[in-house]
């Protein structure tokens, strides 16, 4: 079976939230989305019509900071007719967002270990950026490239390649090799070396850098799975599944669904106490946290 990978951001559903508008506005305000992509610190909101589309996800894509003070993620929203989507930064402190660079359709946000650099898949490429906006750096320039993760222990990007596989590759796109064929969305252990990912049949597996080891930890037949994130001490995995968010032991046990109303884009605090994702029920799609029993839900982005 082949495994699905993807831009999801591309393939995000919305809905309408006033009069019926259409569809060549929509398609309008996208293209001219995509064509500023690489404005950096620009005010592009100029170049896009007005619009009331609203996204079921807003905030997506987050991305808990190696401190565990702020969480990364792209923010895609259009109130009051005007387009303030981007990467941003929410300070877990002060509840602040900031603007970090003006990348809609930026996904896959993920941080390099000294909390420089952020690495993310743009317009089906990686790209590298330091966390203040500067030195856009694209590291790959074939191909349809999506969900990096930077390992926790080298300066090593691991990423899906469409319709091939899980490929590897040093931070400035150097000694790329492909790593696992039928795989991808992937997360890594804390040791640099084992990844937990999606391969055939869109299951849960256990995979190595090294190519040694593949092993399936679930077996629920579902498929559309996505998004998955190891936990910091390494017991346990957390993915989406048909747009819920669910967790289970890395020994294959305790499969459990933690949200009934909607979950993507699942990440851990880096002590492993909370779990942030994007709330995709009706009238939200914002930032929520809660434990890794699914208790304690709440919002922190509006």
């Amino acid at each position: 079976m082949k495994h699905e990978t993807g831009n999801w951001h591309m393939r995000r559903s919305f809905k309408r939230t006033g009069p019926l508008r259409s569809s060549k506005v929509i398609g309008l305000a996208i293209i001219l989305s995509f064509l500023s992509l690489t404005c950096q610190g620009e005010d592009v909101t100029r170049g896009i019509p007005p619009t009331t589309v609203a996204f079921y996800q807003i905030d997506t894509d987050a991305a808990w900071s190696p401190d565990g003070k702020s969480i990364l993620f792209v923010k895609g929203d259009w109130p009051d007719s005007a387009w303030v989507g981007g990467i941003y930064l929410h300070d877990l402190a002060t509840g602040r967002d900031s603007l970090i660079s003006r990348n809609y359709l930026a996904s896959s946000l993920t941080w390099s270990p000294d909390q420089k650099w952020i690495a993310f898949s743009q317009g089906a490429q990686i790209y590298t950026m330091k966390l203040n906006g500067d030195s856009l750096t694209q590291i790959t320039s074939s191909g349809s490239n999506f969900r990096c993760r930077w390992s926790p222990r080298a300066n090593r990007i691991v990423y899906d390649v469409s319709s091939i596989g899980l490929w590897l590759s040093d931070r400035d796109g150097k000694n790329k090799r492909l790593v696992y064929e039928h795989a991808g969305h992937t997360d890594w252990f804390a040791d640099g070396v084992r990844l937990a990912g999606l391969g055939l049949g869109a299951e849960v597996y256990i995979l190595d850098t090294l190519g040694d080891r593949y092993d399936r930890i679930t077996s629920t037949g579902l498929l559309k799975s996505n998004s998955v994130a190891v936990s910091p001490d390494g017991t346990a995995v957390v993915f989406v599944q048909k747009l819920q968010v669910w967790i289970v032991k890395v020994d294959g046990s305790n499969l459990t669904q933690l949200t009934v109303n909607g979950g993507d884009w699942p990440d851990w605090s880096p002590d492993g106490k909370w779990i942030v994702y994007t709330n995709g029920g009706d009238k939200n799609g914002h930032l929520w946290l809660m434990k890794p029993d699914g208790s304690e839900k709440h919002q922190i982005t509006f």
